[in-house]
């Protein structure tokens, strides 16, 4: 079939046409029962709208056909690589995020149709599924929900403008060039054009998204933070706005964007299982970490906790040198986990609200031996409730959960979903050996091959073996393809392309 990008001019023409021919062209379903699309001429102009129709192409002589033919045209969107956006682009795909922030559910979907959802619901959608029991991360699975969620931000998008696709930033070539310290304002999803640059000391980003602030629960029954927005509960910034801090206490580079190198060693893992497993960690690894950071001392944002202060808690405790480093990388990740298991409690009140100065504090049942026996803190080293209040700084909100309301987030995700499509695309050279889904977290649905994948789009449940079948790019389900699979990486160096697509050969599209 001939691929093509759907609501996008596509030219048809005759090659060397005769001029005692008359051309007529009909586009339409396979069904018989559909009306067909009609034109006459040697060069026409359509556009298509997704999936597959035929292209009938009649060549007539004076009122009687003397010869025809029938190519079956398949329209599929692309999803490109940001930095190969022009200028116009660039601007449809920013307009159309920004609508997702500007108008509720239901004004969106009076204005836009039944497919619009707002960035406050799909943030919230992810927020759910990683609130009390995590459902879509630490697992196998994390691809197959998150590619759902993109999958419901793309058709979110499509509702407000239908040619926009989610493009792909392939932070594995910035990671060869530049540390986390040097992203901001450098690479290209963090700059004034895109999602803009973040103040260095209040993690404020400027820009088209730069006013928009966290929307308020204002029910009980919503997952929220101490500040009532619907943040992860963890959480303990007060700033309402979206920012990001690209640092790590005393550690700014701690944390590093995933390179060629990582995505090779995933390719190589052969186990199923493995490959479901690790996608989270070794090619995905710490972008949402390092772009979320932690505040400092000069942030106007601080609670009473500030990177110099954790750093005088944490040495003065009686531990190794590689436990104050995971430490000072991810406090957010262990307050996440004691909140989890009831060790911590994060609850706001009016007072605390009011000075913004709300705070985790230690449960009882948080004892030594819990915090020896979860942590690897040595009993003696501190308290509980020290460990705890050292772990209130405030951080970036790509850290945690509430991440999918920052725009950038899914551009990352387009990027690993690539890297998926390659890695089923070229299984004769990176084999799968052991297609084995093994059971993973009986307390904790979400992981397993039944279970049901706790992100709903257009309210249907698939399991993770459906979405596994449905995202598998030999299976051309999928209504997009990528402008280039072309991931180079050490010891592998050659071109693949997704079913021949790519920027060169679709038709009527950026490149074209």
């Amino acid at each position: 079939a001939l691929l093509v990008e759907p609501h996008r001019s596509t030219t048809l023409q005759v090659v060397s046409p005769t001029r005692t021919m008359k051309y007529q062209w009909s586009i339409g379903d396979w069904g018989e029962d559909k009306e067909a699309h009609e034109a006459v001429g040697a060069v026409i102009s359509h556009k298509f709208s997704p999936g597959t129709v035929k292209v009938v192409l009649k060549k007539m002589m004076q009122d009687k056909e003397v010869g025809s033919c029938v190519v079956p045209v398949l329209a599929k969107y692309v999803r490109r690589d940001m930095g190969k956006l022009d200028d116009e682009d660039r601007k449809a795909v920013v307009t159309a995020l920004r609508a997702l922030y500007d108008y509720s559910d239901e004004e969106g979907e009076k204005r836009f149709g039944e497919n619009f959802f707002s960035a406050e619901t799909l943030a919230e959608v992810h927020i759910d599924g990683a609130a009390k029991c995590d459902h879509i991360h630490d697992g196998n699975g994390f691809l197959n929900a998150h590619m759902l969620l993109t999958a419901m931000v793309e058709s979110a998008l499509q509702a407000v403008d239908p040619v926009v696709t989610i493009p792909y930033w392939a932070y594995e070539r910035d990671g060869t060039v530049m540390k986390f310290s040097e992203v901001n304002g450098n690479s290209l999803p963090f700059t004034e054009e895109w999602f803009g640059v973040a103040d260095e000391r209040t993690g404020e980003i400027s820009g088209v998204f730069g006013d928009i602030t966290y929307p308020v629960a204002g029910s009980a029954d919503r997952v929220q933070d101490m500040y009532g927005l619907v943040r992860a509960p963890w959480n303990i910034s007060p700033n309402p706005k979206i920012t990001r801090f690209f640092q790590s206490c005393q550690a700014p580079d701690i944390t590093s964007l995933p390179t060629c190198d990582d995505f090779h060693e995933w390719l190589n893992m052969t186990h199923l299982t493995h490959l479901m497993d690790r996608v989270q960690y070794t090619p995905h690894g710490g972008t949402h970490l390092g772009i979320g950071g932690y505040s400092h001392e000069k942030s106007g944002f601080d609670p009473s906790i500030t990177c110099s202060a954790i750093v005088q808690i944490v040495d003065s405790l009686d531990v190794s040198k590689a436990w104050i480093i995971d430490f000072l990388q991810n406090p957010d990740r262990i307050r996440k986990t004691l909140w989890r298991e009831g060790y911590a409690t994060c609850k706001g009140s009016p007072s605390c609200r009011a000075a913004q100065v709300c705070m985790c504090e230690s449960t009882e049942s948080f004892t030594e031996e819990v915090m020896e026996e979860l942590l690897e803190a040595p009993a003696g080293s501190t308290t509980p409730q020290d460990l705890v209040k050292a772990l209130n700084i405030a951080g970036g909100d790509q850290l945690t959960s509430q991440g999918a309301f920052d725009p950038q987030f899914h551009l990352t995700h387009t990027n690993i979903e690539r890297l998926w499509s390659f890695r089923m695309l070229n299984t004769d050279k990176f084999p799968i050996d052991d297609w084995t889904w093994y059971e993973q977290y009986e307390e904790c649905s979400g992981h397993n091959p039944k279970d049901t994948v706790h992100i709903p789009v257009f309210g249907i449940q698939l399991t993770n073996l459906d979405a596994l079948e449905l995202f598998d790019a030999r299976n051309g389900y999928m209504p997009y393809v990528y402008d280039s699979l072309d991931i180079p990486f050490a010891g592998f160096e050659e071109r693949h392309r997704l079913g021949g697509a790519n920027a060169s050969n679709v038709q009527g599209g950026f490149g074209a």
